[in-house]
């Protein structure tokens, strides 16, 4: 459904209460926003590195992971939190 004009409700992750990434997205989900604002610091400390810890590899990483949520999104034009933490969670490293 493509609703040219209309309005979807979003919030910013980082404006919800502290919490992992995949609980901000839950809670937003809880509080009726349809859409987030993911900052990419916010998903850098989910990972435990500040931006001085993003090398290539990692840049490289992070493409992959929102390669795949961009490309689920335009065969399906949403995704919710839980589907976003699934393609997250194939990509992560295992040390």
């Amino acid at each position: 459904m493509n609703n040219v004009g209309a309005i979807t409700p979003g919030v910013r992750l980082h404006d919800l209460p502290q919490g992992t990434v995949e609980e901000r997205i839950r809670m937003a989900g809880e509080l009726g926003f349809s859409c987030i604002q993911l900052p990419s610091k916010v998903l850098y400390a989910s990972m435990g590195i500040d931006r001085s810890g993003l090398t290539r590899e990692l840049a490289d990483h992070l493409r992959a992971v929102l390669d795949e949520a961009a490309a689920f999104l335009l065969e399906r034009e949403t995704i919710t939190g839980g589907e976003f933490m699934q393609i997250l969670r194939k990509y992560e490293t295992k040390d």
